[in-house]
């Protein structure tokens, strides 16, 4: 008997993954750059393809979520 084999799930999931790897890629290289400029830190917010990505290169949970409060509340009274 023969087997019908699905190129597109597999060509799909293989093109997720290389995107994957390539936003990886991406991140550690500015977070590379980041070091050099910021050494306490910093966090990278970026939208791709309609999704927000987060990276850090701070540890520290408390920190980055209060990096990330402060820049909300900054854009929210630049807003009103």
């Amino acid at each position: 008997m023969t087997e019908v084999v699905d190129f597109t799930k597999r060509l799909q999931e293989k093109q997720e993954d290389q995107q994957l790897t390539k936003y990886y890629d991406n991140h550690d290289v500015v977070l590379d750059v980041c070091d050099e400029v910021f050494p306490e830190g910093a966090v990278i917010l970026a939208l791709c393809d309609k999704e927000l990505q987060v990276s850090s290169n701070i540890e520290d949970t408390e920190t980055v979520v209060g990096m990330l409060t402060a820049v909300l509340t900054t854009l929210i009274e630049q807003k009103e």
